[in-house]
């Protein structure tokens, strides 16, 4: 609710939506590229299925618009996400 609530931007009412994708793993299930692409098809799904929704990655959702290994990287600028680079 939060998020949908209208303020001002310059003198105009604004107001925003988010879709979110979850993606869960116990220890040791993926790397982070794998949870992130995850998470991301989870996303367009709940973005597909209408704004201001979540979804969590199930095995039952389509794999087939997730990201190829280094096409995340590459859309992040890095070779990993930035959550699985030592510090």
């Amino acid at each position: 609710d939060a998020i949908a609530a209208p303020f001002d931007l310059a003198g105009q009412p604004v107001s925003a939506s988010a879709s979110i994708g979850v993606a869960i793993r116990c220890a040791g299930g993926a790397t982070a590229d794998e949870l992130v692409g995850e998470a991301d098809v989870a996303m367009y799904e709940a973005k597909r299925s209408g704004k201001g929704r979540a979804v969590r990655f199930t095995s039952g959702l389509s794999t087939a618009s997730a990201m190829r290994p280094g096409q995340l990287g590459s859309r992040l600028g890095t070779t990993s996400h930035p959550a699985a680079r030592p510090e």
